[in-house]
């Protein structure tokens, strides 16, 4: 049961203070989050995003501090995949010593991020004839184009029709 001191509605005429805004793009520097940064200085999170909205500078700088955010969470990344993690050895419910574990998860993730070629291949070639380019006349291209549109249109309709939930039934 929800009791009226359990659940308020935030405040939507919160003013963006400098202290206010200082705090909150410190705190979503240093966590990445911004939830976390919003209660750090006890502000409903959708009052950040509609400071957001409404002030260019802040928008700029908010985009900065989550960019440091993210900056601190890949060098933790880092360190785990790198450096590891000390993990607690028990034998008989006693510690007994510690085991140092990596993320070869994090690892690869690192790799994707910074290297090329350690990417999924995810592109696609279209080619003609023994692999020669794709030879389509201009009334070959216009029958394509429009039947791919009239499948595109289809689909559309059909999904403004659907019911949410109705093939569940």
């Amino acid at each position: 049961m929800c009791r009226a001191a359990e659940f308020t509605v935030p405040s939507m005429a919160t003013k963006l203070t400098p202290e206010k805004k200082i705090a909150f793009l410190a705190a979503l520097a240093e966590t990445g989050n911004v939830s976390r940064a919003a209660k750090a200085i006890d502000v409903a999170r959708i009052t950040v995003y509609e400071w957001r909205d409404e002030d260019e500078e802040f928008a700029a700088a908010w985009e900065k501090a989550k960019r440091i955010g993210m900056g601190l969470l890949e060098d933790e990344v880092l360190r785990r995949a790198h450096d590891g993690t000390e993990k607690p050895v028990f034998h008989q419910g006693l510690q007994c010593g510690t085991i140092r574990e990596y993320s070869d998860t994090l690892a690869i993730f690192l790799l994707k991020a910074h290297d090329p070629k350690y990417r999924e291949k995810t592109g696609l070639e279209l080619t003609g004839a023994n692999g020669g380019p794709v030879q389509m006349s201009d009334s070959q291209v216009a029958g394509r184009l429009a039947a791919l549109i009239a499948v595109a249109q289809v689909r559309k309709a059909q999904e403004a029709n659907d019911e949410p939930g109705a093939d569940l039934v």
